[in-house]
Parts: C-alpha cells; structure tokens; sequence
C-alpha cells in the first residue's frame, strides 16, 4: 500500500538527558502556568506561586518582579514559549534583566516536567479546596508552606532550608540537632543518571538516528475521527537538529517538535539495487553457496567421465535419467525442492542441500 508508512506505531522518545547542576538557588528556574504562574527554582526546587488574572505581559512582568526583588535577578529562565512568555514585551524585560530565556520544544512538556509535574499537584489542592468549600487562596498558602518545609526526594533538605541556608521552624517535631544550621543537598549526579536511566528503560526510550537532509513524515497535528491516519501524507525535510527538537520545512511552512514525532522515511533503492547487480554480503566464516540450476525433473548433472565410457556402447553421449529413491511420505514435500534424504542425512541447511527441478 501506498500510505501503509503512515499507520505504523510512532517511533519510541529518546533517552533522557541529565542537565548540570546549578550552582546556588535561582540560578535557573523553570515557569508555566495561566491562572497560576509558578516559577520553580533548579536547584532547592523552591516553588514560587502568584495568582494572576489573565496572561498579558504587564500582570506577569509584575509579578516576575516581586520574585526577582526576593530571591536576585534569575540567569536563564525555561518556558514553554506559550502566553505570556512568546510576546515582544515579554523578550525585552527578560534582556533587560540580563536573563537567558530557554524555550523547550513545542508540545512537547515532558522537557519542562519539574514545573508541569508541580503544576498537577497545585490543581488537586485547587479541587480539593473548591470541593470543601474552603478558600482556595489560603488553601494554596498553607501547602505551599508544607511543601517548602518537606524534604525533598531529590535533594534530601527542605527547598526553603536550601534556598535561605538555614533550617526553618515549623511545628513538625524534629529529632535532629538544631546547633548545626548549614545545609547542603546531596544532588549526586550518580543518583540523577540513574534514575533517569531506569525512566528510559521503562519508556524503552531509543537514541534518534535522524539527520539533516533526511525525509520525514510528521505525526497528525490535528487528531480528530478515529479513521484519520496517524502520520501526515505530506514529506518534510529535516534542517535543523538540536539535541531532541527536530526542525523540518516543506515550502515556506516549518515545523518544530520533538524527535518522536518525526517518522523517517526509508530511501527507494539504488539503481544497482533495482538492476538486480546487487548481492548480499556473506559474513565472514559463512560458506557461500553455490549458484543453482534449474533441470527437468528427469534429468540430472551430468558427471565427469573417469577412464573409458561404462556406457552401452551405442555412443550416445546423453546421460541415463536420475532415479528418484522410493519416495516415503513425500506427498507432504514439495516437488520442487524435494531433498534427497540418501544423499545428506542432515537436515537440510543450504540453498546446494536441495535438489531444485522444475
């Protein structure tokens, strides 16, 4: 079938990979959110939440500079280059703070997961407290105040006694000593790559083998009827590969997306390949196998003549027909390789095992 490329399963997502750790809190930090803009610190994974009326750059800018007058201005800042982070004014406030704006591949959240993993809890405290009838802003208040003062499983210390270098008071009673006030996490690099490693087996994650120039098919941007294909039609070239985000243009249009979405195609055959000049390359060790010939059915090789001619006498230089050993059960064989069991009691291994006549 023409189209029988565009049904197959999507490609599995490549390996994840484990960035470096900052160097001190808000180094780098991760936001998302529309009703709730969340900015999540890289490092003492410290949360910050603001409750925002709409998306428009003003209301954000605000509150971006609330954050930046408590914890210092941010160096580079990851987004999902979604409202209000992909706007003029957005770009010339960040370039004024001399922050590096990092944006992740479209539709693609998995590469901003902290935040968006973050974003999930906050929306079940939301409904949780809807649901009590409770106020929803002091409900979020009062968990982000528990989560700041948990452990961490990544890091093994409480974000804000990360983020301030101090152990905070709460009125969850402690068995630890309270003379010692440092702090350090225990982000080991080890452990990271080991869990990120154990998350690639369990998505049988695969390293991308596409390249530039390479003609790939695009998955379905606009999923709806269950009898709409997978993949688009259309072919697309890839011009553009920086680490998982796949640039690919057709025309004047261009698409951006991570490498599962991309499918390659498979390049038509060479022009020895479809001449039949092409053959199959033989490991080494192997035995090649010798050309077949194809005889009737009553006729056999004819075998080299030793000494003086054992035949009849007439001179007739045409072979005696090969006679077929008493066939036992080869109804159930094929005629036209029917194998020879008196002359090789092995089982039949090689193309020269079978005795081929038409």
């Amino acid at each position: 079938m023409r189209n029988c490329q565009t049904v197959w399963p999507p490609d599995p997502p490549a390996p994840i990979i484990t960035e470096e750790i900052p160097p001190h809190p808000f180094h780098r930090a991760s936001a998302d959110g529309r009703h709730m803009l969340v900015v999540m610190d890289d490092f003492s994974r410290y949360p910050e939440v603001e409750i925002v009326s709409s998306t428009g750059a003003a209301e954000t800018i605000s509150k971006f500079e609330k954050i930046m007058a408590t914890h210092g201005l941010i160096r580079e800042l990851r987004t999902d280059n979604g409202p209000p982070f992909n706007g003029q004014e957005w770009a010339d406030y960040l370039r004024s703070k001399h922050t590096k704006h990092r944006k992740i591949t479209p539709r693609w959240p998995q590469a901003n997961g902290e935040v968006e993993r973050f974003m999930r809890t906050l929306l079940k405290v939301v409904r949780i407290a809807h649901s009590d009838n409770q106020d929803i802003e002091r409900a979020l208040y009062s968990f982000l105040a528990d989560y700041r003062l948990t452990p961490h499983s990544t890091t093994g210390v409480s974000p804000s006694a990360i983020c301030i270098s101090r152990k905070v008071k709460d009125i969850i009673p402690h068995h630890a000593r309270w003379e010692d006030q440092s702090v350090k996490p225990t982000m080991h690099p080890d452990g990271r790559e080991t869990r990120n490693r154990r998350a690639s087996q369990w998505r049988r994650a695969r390293t991308p083998t596409l390249g530039v120039g390479d003609t790939v098919l695009v998955r379905d941007r606009h999923p709806g009827s269950k009898f709409r294909l997978p993949f688009e039609l259309a072919h697309w070239t890839i011009t553009r590969i920086q680490g998982t985000m796949v640039t690919a243009t057709r025309g004047l249009e261009t698409v951006t997306r991570n490498t599962s979405v991309f499918k390659q195609v498979p390049r038509g055959p060479t022009p020895t390949q479809r001449t039949g000049e092409s053959r199959l390359a033989v490991p080494s060790g192997e035995e090649t196998c010798e050309p077949a010939t194809i005889l009737p059915c009553d006729m056999a090789p004819q075998e080299e003549a030793e000494g003086e001619d054992s035949g009849s006498g007439t001179g007739d230089p045409r072979p005696e027909p090969r006679q077929s050993p008493p066939d036992t059960g080869a109804s159930q064989r094929s005629e036209a390789t029917r194998y020879h069991l008196h002359d090789n009691p092995r089982p039949p291994q090689r193309l020269r095992d079978y005795d081929l006549r038409s």
